[in-house]
């Protein structure tokens, strides 16, 4: 693997990773208690996966007792010895205490953040969402602050076109450096303006990762038939992935798994993978055995018509609030 991010090494990195997929932290200290998370993360380096995404604001609520999700992480990074194997990026500006991103806030908790994950430079560190006040002058200093010292790579999260553009802006006036990560929601199923973004001026260089790659499970399709809700995730598909599209989508995914033989969500993976614009699609899951998929995506290649079946698919389906 390189240690580039930017949308010019991105076929490079997707190319040369073991596992070009990161698993995503967000479930760690809600819906996964720490001895589970053990075997997941046991099971993710086991099968060649290095690279996993967290945010010092998720499971928060935890911290007092250590099974927060970066603390949950970090501890495992400790007992395995493997602080130089394992690429961490997380996220601040969320989490209550140490909210915003002014840039003495940024520092203070980037600074209990790496302590927790028990590193001394995480991958990336990215801002996890507009505050919509600080001034694009701070937010660039308190990131170009962190290049080198804490962090490979900055970049943000849920940023406007107009604040994006600004702060890189400032960031390029008053340093070297360069946010070269952007993290969005993007998937089969929940394309938005993404793409529009990255391919634009505003997001040139920018390498997107891809959180809720398979939609919070929808594009696993456990929940299409499902009779009784199986919890917060499955409300969630219910009240955005209902319309006649989303199942037509659906059934030309099983086509796809079906005609190579694995599961849904290796296609929805792998078509991610194949876009031209992706660095990183991050999978949560929740028990081991879920991360089977993940070896599935590695021998899998979509042909061209079969990625632009579902890409043909999935740009069908309406954006925007539902």
């Amino acid at each position: 693997m390189t240690n580039e991010f930017g949308a010019e090494a991105v076929r490079t990195w997707k190319a040369t990773a073991t596992i070009p997929i990161g698993l995503g932290g967000s479930v760690f200290g809600w819906i996964v208690g720490s001895e589970r998370a053990d075997a997941i993360l046991d099971r993710f380096f086991e099968i060649g996966g290095r690279f996993i995404d967290t945010s010092d604001g998720y499971s928060y609520a935890a911290r007092t007792s250590a099974a927060d999700s970066e603390s949950m992480i970090g501890s495992w990074v400790r007992r395995r010895g493997i602080e130089n194997e394992i690429r961490i990026m997380t996220k601040v500006g969320l989490c209550p205490g140490v909210e915003g991103l002014a840039p003495a806030v940024v520092a203070e908790a980037v600074d209990a953040s790496l302590d927790r994950l028990g590193i001394s430079v995480a991958e990336a560190i990215l801002a996890h969402a507009d505050d919509g006040v600080t001034a694009p002058e701070e937010i660039a200093a308190g990131f170009a602050a962190l290049v080198g010292a804490r962090t490979h790579h900055i970049g943000v999260s849920r940023f406007s076109t107009d604040r994006l553009r600004a702060t890189r802006a400032a960031l390029r006036r008053s340093s070297n450096a360069e946010f070269t990560v952007i993290q969005e929601e993007f998937s089969l199923a929940e394309r938005g303006g993404v793409e529009h973004l990255v391919g634009s001026e505003v997001g040139q260089r920018l390498g997107l990762v891809c959180s809720a790659a398979l939609a919070r499970g929808f594009l696993t399709g456990k929940f299409e038939h499902a009779l009784t809700r199986v919890g917060a995730r499955h409300a969630y598909v219910d009240r955005h992935y209902g319309l006649p599209g989303h199942h037509t989508l659906l059934a030309g995914l099983r086509a796809v798994a079906a005609a190579h033989g694995v599961a849904p969500a290796a296609v929805a993976i792998r078509w991610l993978l194949q876009h031209e614009a992706v660095a990183l699609p991050l999978v949560s899951v929740t028990d081991p055995g879920q991360l089977d998929v993940f070896q599935e995506v590695t021998d899998l290649r979509l042909t061209p018509d079969e990625w632009e079946s579902l890409d043909t698919l999935s740009a069908a389906l309406p954006t925007g609030p539902r």
